[in-house]
């Protein structure tokens, strides 16, 4: 009995020394990992188990992923130790970061398509964490969390607002509840799906049969259309119906869906288009307006004047609610819903500018301007490093000389000048400004030579 007992003990040895050490995995590749953190879990685990040799190139196989993964093969075999391995991923994978750049991943934090709100509020608690030297109170962070988070999501925004969050325990508890709030929402609506609404077009054409605006071949209730068909049928008696007319117009050729009189929905109707073709290379500058400054481009191939809706909000001027299609932009066209006229100063000259209000996703720039601003009398120098805009010099010119024709200016002097002039003084009311458009005979034959 007692030798079946330490049979078992050194079979238990046996398979201990024989267990397979894990270290945590690791990929340079994933946007948020971090290697000197990684080092640092690692070598508590390496320094525990003493991990040496085989076994720690084991251990490092299986955990690394990746391009750090044949960083591995290029150490000496004689010189591979913890140190020099982790010295060499550090120098290797390494992402140093100033303090600004823990500020600017908090505040360009951002929740994921496939995140629950609790799973992005964990994120954003370890960015926070992470700011070095910082050590801020638990109450601290969960009102920083609160706020970046209810920047991100209405939702969120409006749970986390309605009570007071004092402590981390409570904040995670209201972020999982909207989790299982928004599965119990998809669940419904994936059940009763709303009831597609049938579009239609009026068609514009006209019919091949009657030849009448506002209906296709197929859907013409003209009854001599039948008679252009060259189908032999057996004659039936006619059958006593009423006639279907469109309420509109009145007429019996088509129904009032298809009505080319049917007034258009003020929704659907769009005020006008505009063509916006950018340039590759575009001019910048800044300017005033409402007590800011912004940047712009100018760019003559645009009919119209754009800015970024985030930049509108803060404009002073009249607004209108026009539907404006803004053709050019990306593949797809876009239509504005909104324009503000406002006053600018571009380089010290006031303009009045009727900008396009656009999604900010749309256009890269805060401010487009078009060549629609050179209608205030307005020109624009523009070379390969600056633009510079300037007033427009207008030169009048006479139409007609009120003293005859004794102040135009010719090569000849004296005597010869008085003839010339008493010569067009003859023709002078038949003078035209522009081009002559028909030959003129003077009935004098040139001599041939």
């Amino acid at each position: 009995m007692f030798k079946k007992i330490a049979d078992s003990i050194n079979l238990q040895q046996n398979s201990s020394s024989t267990i397979l050490i894990v270290l945590v995995s690791f990929d340079p590749d994933v946007p948020e990992s971090d290697i000197s953190n990684w080092c640092a879990l690692s070598e508590m685990i390496v320094e525990k188990r003493k991990l040496v040799g085989v076994d720690l190139i084991i251990a490092l196989t299986h955990s690394l992923k990746g391009r750090d993964a044949t960083c591995i093969t290029k150490i000496q075999p004689d010189k591979i130790s913890w140190p020099t391995i982790k010295e060499m991923l550090i120098s290797n994978f390494c992402k140093p970061m100033m303090m600004q750049d823990h500020f600017d991943r908090i505040i360009k934090f951002r929740i994921c398509n496939k995140d629950s709100p609790a799973e992005a509020g964990l994120r954003l608690w370890q960015l926070i964490e992470r700011i070095p030297d910082a050590n801020l109170p638990e109450h601290v962070i969960t009102s920083f969390v609160v706020s970046v988070l209810s920047q991100c999501d209405d939702k969120i925004r409006r749970e986390l607002n309605s009570v007071v969050v004092n402590d981390k325990h409570q904040l995670f508890r209201i972020l999982r509840g909207i989790s299982l709030k928004r599965c119990n929402d998809e669940f419904v609506s994936s059940e009763i799906e709303p009831k597609k609404i049938r579009t239609s077009t009026t068609f514009k054409g006209s019919c091949h049969f009657c030849e009448r605006v506002g209906h296709r071949g197929f859907e013409c209730r003209d009854e001599h259309r039948f008679n252009n068909k060259n189908i032999s049928v057996s004659h039936k008696p006619e059958q006593s119906k009423t006639m279907t007319s469109c309420y509109i117009c009145r007429d019996t050729s088509h129904i009032a869906s298809n009505c080319p009189k049917r007034p258009v929905k003020k929704e659907d109707a769009l005020s006008g288009s505009k063509q916006v073709n950018l340039c590759s290379k575009a001019a910048h500058g800044t300017l005033e307006t409402s007590g800011m400054k912004l940047l712009f481009i100018f760019d003559s191939g645009s009919e119209c004047s754009l800015i970024k809706q985030s930049k509108s909000d803060h404009l002073e001027g009249d607004r209108f609610h026009d539907q404006i299609l803004l053709k050019g932009i990306e593949v797809n066209s876009i239509i504005s819903p909104l324009q503000v006229r406002c006053s600018v100063c571009i380089q010290g000259l006031p303009l009045n500018v009727t900008f396009h209000v656009l999604p900010d996703e749309c256009t890269n720039e805060e401010v487009l301007l078009g060549r629609d601003i050179l209608q205030n009398e307005l020109s624009v120098e523009i070379n390969s490093n600056s633009i510079h805009f300037f007033k427009a010099k207008l030169t009048n010119f006479c139409t007609k000389l009120n003293n005859g024709l004794q102040t135009i200016d010719t090569d000849l002097t004296g005597s010869d000048k008085e003839k010339l002039i008493s010569i067009l003084n003859k023709y002078y009311k038949n003078f035209i400004n522009q081009l002559p458009t028909m030959q003129v005979t003077t009935g004098v034959k040139n001599s041939t030579y």
